[in-house]
């Protein structure tokens, strides 16, 4: 498969007709974890999540059990993903550090502007993170972005910040009342925005000050003191539905449904607290989890897997009135993430790490056309949905030249088994990394982390990981991630195999200095670790 810039015709963008365009709907969920997603890679007596939804995705079309982001962590991430660009071709250096610039063409645009799609996006899509999100009324630069209609929103403590709604979940939550007259007096909280506030103050999780530990927003016990409507989830699930109800219905749509779950903190209502035994089930433990408390894992599991099985719920919902509209049977959906989460693994949590558990996420694409059952075992990148959706509406021409991103329609639709890319590549801050598919027993992730200056070697390492590195080399490890997906010391195979350390190596970028960004709505800002290429015992 040749990369998009070389399938380019370089013709004037003109509206590509046809009737029997698919729609298109990306759900796609924030820090969603690959060995937690649809048929994972536990068994369902390791895992017991009740995500029927899910899995029918997955059983009636094309899973991808090695998936990965191009950066992992959100607003980088879904950079790469709009414009179907690597990490290092971006404007977005990491989450609080410049918006995507507007002026770059994202496939959102190319599918409204050439292919004739009502484009659409609810939730949390994090392109003006940096600058304070998407405005009062989520408008700010949707256009541009290519956006037919919108109902966007900030997520988590973003909603929060600086006290005051600044966009449109947290000026619906300023306009409901606390109806609980015990929870208002508990909380000395009028509406739900002033109670949402001082909840995520209650956990440790808001952006300043009354922090309870580390994993204070992990392990919650007790249900969110809001009702079920002010959970983020269900009101960007309801903006969905409005989304839909009031699309053009002669014209073929696109939407991204960008879910605020199962990002922390893990705060969950009483009603999903309460569904399917929750506090009865055991998840897998951590994979090298010294210092995390077993309660504190128990309960921050079962939560997330409660935040999950919600966002099965909405699918469902979105399903049901796509059926009703009479329109599913033309819908492709797929489903995907902006990164994982550690979830205790390494006893850490969270993402912008390099290990699988923050950087491989579910990817399941069904619908017409899709070829059904299939599990695809090599790496491809999230970056690919770009042109894949250009290909399936049949405007891959149209494509900007700048993507480094592939196509993934033939491995789609037809039962080639041909590698989709030599590599995957990903990276953020201080360390990059690739991942190659060699045969069906190998599939050979290497990584290196800068311990140049004040960068700190891999993210997310325990002292067994950074350990036995010379002074003047970076860290950096290399896994066949067919045998241990989670990366354990014990399977570093760098020791074993410097050719393949100097091949790779060779192959990351040398040096990153973040693109300028004339047109972002703030200057490009100094950030972080830049990268400074990898310094390994072989080179």
């Amino acid at each position: 498969m040749a990369p998009v810039h070389l399938l380019l015709l370089g013709a004037a963008t003109t509206v590509v007709a046809g009737a029997d365009k698919p729609n298109i709907l990306l759900f796609f969920p924030d820090e969603f974890r690959y060995d937690w997603g649809p048929l994972g890679y536990y068994d369902a007596h390791d895992l017991p999540l009740f995500t029927p939804h899910f899995d029918q995705l997955a059983a009636n079309g094309v899973r991808f059990t090695r998936a990965f982001v191009g950066a992992p962590v959100c607003a980088p991430s879904r950079a790469c993903l709009a414009s179907g660009r690597q990490y290092d071709q971006n404007t977005v250096p990491e989450n609080f550090h410049n918006d995507f610039d507007p002026s770059v063409t994202t496939f959102y645009k190319v599918l409204r502007d050439a292919g004739g799609y009502h484009t659409m996006v609810t939730g949390r899509d994090d392109l003006d993170k940096s600058s304070g999100g998407p405005g009062p009324d989520g408008s700010k630069h949707s256009v541009e972005l290519g956006f037919s209609d919108q109902i966007r929103c900030d997520g988590s403590t973003d909603v929060t910040r600086g006290g005051a709604p600044h966009e449109p979940f947290g000026f619906w939550l300023k306009s409901q009342p606390v109806l609980n007259e015990t929870i208002a007096k508990e909380y000395n909280a009028q509406d739900l925005f002033e109670l949402q506030t001082k909840r995520y103050a209650e956990l440790g999780h808001a952006r300043s000050g009354n922090e309870k530990g580390p994993f204070g927003s992990y392990a919650i016990p007790d249900p969110m003191p809001l009702p079920d409507a002010a959970y983020q989830d269900n009101w960007i699930g309801a903006s969905a539905l409005t989304l839909l109800k009031r699309r053009p219905l002669d014209t073929p749509f696109f939407l991204l449904a960008s879910h605020q779950a199962p990002h922390p903190p893990m705060d969950i209502t009483r009603s999903m607290m309460e569904s399917n035994n929750l506090r009865s089930r055991t998840f897998p433990l951590p994979t090298m989890n010294v210092p995390v408390p077993p309660d504190v894992v128990k309960i921050g599991r079962q939560n997330y897997a409660a935040k999950i099985e919600r966002l099965d719920y909405w699918l469902g919902q979105y399903k049901n009135l796509l059926a009703e509209q009479g329109v599913l049977n033309n819908t492709i959906i797929c489903l995907c993430s902006d990164h994982g989460e550690m979830l205790f693994d390494r006893g850490t949590t969270a993402k912008s790490k390099p290990w699988s558990s923050a950087s491989s996420v579910p990817l399941v694409c069904s619908g017409p056309g899709i070829s059904r059952g299939v599990t695809n075992t090599q790496a491809v990148s999230t970056i690919d949905l770009a042109p894949t959706f250009l290909d399936l509406a049949g405007v891959l021409q149209h494509a900007p030249q700048n993507m480094s991103s592939m196509s993934l329609k033939d491995v789609l639709t037809t039962s080639t088994t041909t590698p989709m890319r030599k590599v995957v590549q990903f990276g953020l801050d201080n360390f990059r990394g690739l991942v190659e598919t060699l045969n069906a027993t190998h599939t050979l992730k290497f990584f290196c982390c800068n311990r140049q200056g004040n960068a700190g070697g891999c993210p997310g390492s325990t002292a067994a990981d950074a350990a036995g590195f010379a002074a003047d080399e970076d860290e950096y490890h290399l896994f066949n991630i067919v045998n241990d997906r989670f990366e354990t010391p014990s399977s570093d195979l760098r020791k074993l195999y410097p050719e393949l350390v100097t091949k790779y190596s060779a192959m990351l970028p040398p040096l990153h200095q973040t693109p300028a960004n004339p047109n972002s709505s703030i200057p490009n800002q100094g950030h972080g670790y830049l990268w400074m290429g990898c310094r390994t015992a072989a080179n």
